[in-house]
């Protein structure tokens, strides 16, 4: 009987494991597709302005370094701090009765970069995921900044 209570704990831990893994997963999938949908990417360092990518060809290029599917899960020190910030933006959804020319930009996902860490800080509404970058994307990430 020990046995068996053994064994479902044991499974059921491995389940969790398994879960939140996949979660995880699904986290940076939904990230991809938000970056993917950006309009305007605004690039910050030390809190200013430093470049707006409007060309969809410039935003191609920026998600291309990025090599999203080579970033894997990781973790900060706690007094890291962000060298600078990406922010990708979008036109929010023409509401009924909105004027097409009202629309704002808002935004859909921030990024904080380490350089040092070769990490990023992905924030998508409350939901915030650190993945640690292939050292050739944090190099396209420094130029630019």
């Amino acid at each position: 009987m020990k046995k068996r209570k053994r064994r479902l704990l044991a499974g059921a831990v491995f389940s969790a494991v398994l879960c939140w893994g996949c979660g995880r997963t699904d986290a940076a999938a939904e990230a991809a597709g938000e970056i993917g949908k950006a309009q305007e990417i605004r690039i910050y360092e030390g809190g200013e302005l430093v470049q707006t990518l409007e060309g969809q060809e410039e935003r191609e290029d920026f998600i291309q370094s990025l090599a999203l599917g080579d970033w894997e899960p990781g973790t900060l020190p706690e007094d890291a701090q962000p060298d600078g910030q990406f922010v990708c933006m979008q036109e929010e959804t023409l509401k009924l009765g909105q004027n097409e020319k009202d629309r704002k930009l808002q935004e859909l996902c921030r990024m904080d970069f380490y350089r040092e860490e070769s990490c990023i800080l992905l924030e998508m509404g409350k939901l915030e995921l650190v993945f640690e970058i292939p050292e050739d994307a944090a190099g396209a990430l420094e130029q630019y900044l």
